[in-house]
């Protein structure tokens, strides 16, 4: 059995899902369209109501879901329907006990509102392949963000990390989860104000690390772009991005509303890998374009209040729940 086919059967697709509906249908019918999608287990988590008024909207999922049980394009399909709300942190988790039961080893990850093109699987695997045994390459980016300008006509290593649909390997995202975990990466960077400058002119989120540094938040995919730029990790990322947000439309807990995004879809064709030898690494200070004047400022003003004036985490979450900047 070729190697890239022994990955194949150790590899898992697992999805999150809250209460919206469009988006889980969007996600399931574009796997179903990519190349390869019947030769994979999907595991779906289907979360329980946080409130009483999106109780209705769970329960017009979850009927989708059932029926989808039966009727799909895949290997097997697995659903997971928590009694209580658990959040997305455990949401995953228990669709990744799920998957080590059934033997996997690596997996693809993607959110409900992650739409994928039809060569998304070939990707995955092709690279879930060739850095297995890498143990700075942590993951598989589907992904390619629109600031990114490379002229690189091949996939590359890039030390920014996106939640957009990846893939990774149990035994190395374990461990690098154990360590993101167990170190507070953006009080480290809020400490540094060198480098703090760096991430201030292209992050879209440097704005939100006084809310993670005091744990008032979790944003795993934040905190894991923050541990691959002070530990030196990579992902690999195609030179075209094969995965497109949906949800951007207000619909989502801090997903806020990009029409442009919006409006992108998955690249179709299919992307040409190298020599593993010949794929470059770039990091996001060469190649990503500077963030707009707007989201600047908003860093800069949340970092200066939040290290220079009294009360400043506190005046922080007020302008917070005041105005919605952070």
């Amino acid at each position: 059995m070729h190697t890239r086919d022994v990955v194949l059967e150790k590899t898992v697709i697992i999805i999150s899902v809250y209460d919206r509906l469009k988006h889980i249908k969007q996600c399931l019918e574009s796997l179903e369209a990519a190349v390869g999608c019947n030769n994979y287990h999907v595991i779906v988590g289907s979360d329980s109501s946080a409130t009483e008024e999106d109780s209705d909207k769970i329960d017009n999922l979850r009927e989708y879901l059932l029926n989808k049980e039966n009727n799909n394009g895949f290997k097997k399909l697995s659903v997971i329907y928590h009694k209580k709300n658990v959040g997305q942190g455990s949401n995953m988790k228990a669709c990744d006990l799920l998957a080590k039961s059934y033997g996997y080893d690596s997996f693809i990850f993607m959110e409900d509102d992650v739409v994928v093109g039809t060569y998304f699987l070939n990707f995955m695997q092709e690279g879930l392949k060739r850095f297995a045994s890498d143990e700075h390459v942590i993951a598989i980016n589907g992904y390619l963000d629109p600031n990114i300008k490379t002229n690189n006509l091949n996939p590359f290593l890039f030390n920014e990390f996106s939640a957009y649909g990846f893939a990774s390997w149990y035994k190395k995202w374990d461990y690098f989860e154990k360590r993101r975990i167990s170190n507070n990466y953006a009080a480290e960077v809020l400490s540094n104000t060198n480098l703090f400058k760096e991430h201030a002119k292209f992050s879209l989120n440097a704005k939100s690390y006084p809310f993670m540094a005091e744990n008032f938040y979790e944003a795993a995919d934040i905190a894991t772009c923050l541990m691959m730029d002070i530990e030196g990790l990579w992902v690999l990322v195609p030179p075209v991005s094969l995965t497109a947000n949906k949800g951007l439309d207000g619909s989502g807990l801090r997903s806020g509303v990009n029409v442009a995004l919006q409006a992108v879809n998955p690249y179709p064709d299919k992307v040409v890998f190298p020599k593993t030898s010949d794929i470059r690494s770039f990091k996001y200070d060469d190649i990503k374009n500077v963030t707009g004047i707007k989201n600047r400022t908003a860093n800069w003003y949340s970092f200066i209040i939040y290290k220079y004036i009294p009360f400043g985490y506190a005046i922080l979450k007020r302008l917070r729940k005041i105005k919605k900047i952070f």
